[in-house]
């Protein structure tokens, strides 16, 4: 029995090598989420994890989506595949490759866009107070690191004691059509906060929201 079960335990090892390593492909779809359309002109990038290791591999995704590479996978180093975007998308991607010929596709959100409309309607101030705004693309205020990669996540800080009315120069790009965006304003003191207000906003893909935050 002991002279069966080595030949065939080197057999099976043959096999899971051929099945892993040596000539092979990867290939997939990147389509839209929500709507499954195929995204054309992604770029999809093979790369590997050896010490310096490059994106030694570059295509784009065919009209109908699709992207198909051919490479000859080794033992070492670990082989990666990744997803870029465009401007209309986001949400990129990259996976580990366990076997030669392998199937990745990649969802990409839609994107929108939120500018921000702030007005201090007097020029009364509590001493060292000013107003914290943050904005995330994740369902509860806070909640930070589940964040869809390429959209913008943080916050920044308006110290004025004078009244002012200004749109913030800077685009904030998030999920379109999503429910977990939103918008967070914390009015504060030194000691405490003085108001705390949240607001989702949906916004449809490719539009932009103008978002009015206004205070005393």
């Amino acid at each position: 029995m002991k002279n069966i079960f080595i030949p065939l335990l080197l057999i099976l090892c043959l096999i899971s090598s051929c099945k892993k390593y040596g000539e092979g492909y990867i290939e997939g779809t990147v389509y839209e989420v929500g709507t499954n359309i195929p995204l054309a002109g992604i770029p999809i990038i093979l790369d590997d994890s050896a010490p310096g290791g490059s994106s030694f591999m570059v295509t784009h995704t065919d009209k109908n989506g699709h992207y198909l590479i051919y490479y000859n996978k080794q033992r070492s180093p670990t082989y990666y595949i990744s997803c870029g975007t465009d401007s209309f998308h986001i949400g990129t991607g990259r996976v580990q490759l366990d076997n030669k010929k392998q199937i990745v596709n990649f969802p990409l959100q839609p994107c929108s866009y939120v500018k921000l409309h702030i007005i201090k309607t007097t020029n009364y101030q509590r001493k060292g107070q000013y107003i914290n705004i943050t904005y995330s693309t994740n369902e509860y205020p806070g909640e930070y690191g589940d964040t869809t990669p390429g959209a913008d996540e943080g916050g920044f800080i308006i110290n004025n004691s004078n009244s002012f009315d200004t749109i913030i120069p800077r685009v904030f790009k998030i999920v379109g059509n999503s429910n977990k965006n939103y918008i967070e304003w914390d009015l504060v003191s030194p000691s405490n906060i003085d108001s705390n207000l949240y607001a989702p906003i949906i916004v449809p893909k490719g539009d932009t929201l103008l978002f009015t935050i206004q205070y005393k």
